[in-house]
């Protein structure tokens, strides 16, 4: 009888295991997939935002753990990343979205994840599709006359686009430029050493218009609480950072310059420590030219937390903003800058 009673326990189990087995067969593609977008535990405009005291900070707070990515299918993952509060950056702070987003992956592991997936660009087509309706209503309204919220879910539309083009481009030889053409030429330092310059540069060379970049430029400044527009439509695809800090502070400036390695090299301007007027320069040793974005200081204080300076933000604005509240502020070093007496 005891026997009997072990071997009909013995066949429960079996197919109790059995069964349990099966179950996690049937469901093992569903299990631990997050089919959700990631739900960022800050968000820019909050007071939780301004409360951290500096852009690394609020970016280590918006970082989704890798385990979280991994978890991800590709449809939660693309609007993670779409939604991604720093991504706007790429828009138009940079030469080229390429450069943006190369940089933004140093700092948020989203991208690199979503870009090893190889169904990304299906999910970014299905989510253009699945927003064009609201997105075309959004691009017929006054920029006035919009939400917060809206000019947001507007941007990042702009957003999976670009992010669509840029991962189309790694596997396809074609590139789109627009169809204004532009011209090289030089500009000279102080101590007439030339300098290459971009002349002629439109908002159809990157792509997009005057009224896409005023609202991804109001939308950009809630991610950096100290920046300001310095005067309003300060919006200019002609010049940049570089030629706004080095070559001429006028509006009316139709220079684009990428490398200022002359200006410092040639005994034009010296090192100096942070002063009222000098030019600031956040160096970044791993691009073609390292010298990554420039300035002029306005104010010092004792950290860049506390000093600020005038900036120009890509074909973005002109910015009054802190040190360490822009979109190329990292570790990396800083040096400054002062016109050489001699």
């Amino acid at each position: 009888m005891k026997k009997r009673i072990a071997m009909m326990l013995s066949c429960i189990l079996i197919l109790f295991c059995m069964l349990q087995n099966s179950v996690v067969h049937a469901n093992g593609a569903d299990i631990g997939k997050i089919t959700e977008p990631y739900d960022y535990p800050i968000k820019p405009g909050t007071e939780e935002w301004r409360a951290l005291p500096s852009v690394v900070e609020r970016r280590e707070a918006c970082e989704i753990p890798q385990e979280v990515l991994d978890r991800m299918t590709t449809d939660a993952l693309a609007e993670s990343v779409i939604t991604y509060p720093f991504l706007i950056d790429a828009l138009g702070c940079f030469y080229s979205f390429e450069t943006g987003i190369n940089w933004i992956a140093t700092y948020f592991s989203g991208i690199d994840e979503l870009l090893s997936r190889p169904d990304a660009c299906d999910s970014l087509r299905e989510y253009l599709v699945r927003e064009k309706d609201q997105y075309d209503m959004l691009s017929s309204m006054d920029l006035s006359d919009k939400t917060t919220e809206q000019i947001r879910k507007y941007c990042e539309y702009n957003v999976a686009k670009q992010l669509l083009k840029y991962i189309e481009s790694q596997t396809s030889d074609e590139t789109e430029i627009g169809t204004t053409r532009y011209y090289t030429t030089v500009v000279q330092t102080p101590k007439d050493s030339y300098v290459d310059v971009y002349a002629g540069l439109t908002w159809d060379i990157f792509n997009t218009t005057y009224l896409q970049a005023v609202h991804e430029f109001q939308m950009l400044l809630t991610n950096y609480p100290s920046a300001s527009e310095v005067f309003s439509d300060s919006c200019n695809p002609s010049y940049n950072c570089h030629s706004y800090a080095w070559y001429s502070q006028l509006s009316s400036n139709t220079y684009w310059i990428n490398n200022i390695t002359p200006y410092i090299t040639d005994g034009s301007y010296i090192s100096t420590y942070p002063t009222v007027g000098c030019r600031i320069v956040y160096h970044k040793s791993d691009e073609p030219f390292p010298y990554w974005h420039s300035g002029i200081i306005q104010t010092v204080g004792a950290s860049p937390s506390t000093t600020t300076e005038k900036s120009k933000w890509g074909y973005y604005g002109l910015c009054s903003h802190y040190v360490d509240d822009c979109p190329y502020y990292s570790a990396s070093s800083l040096s400054y800058w002062v016109l050489n007496p001699n």
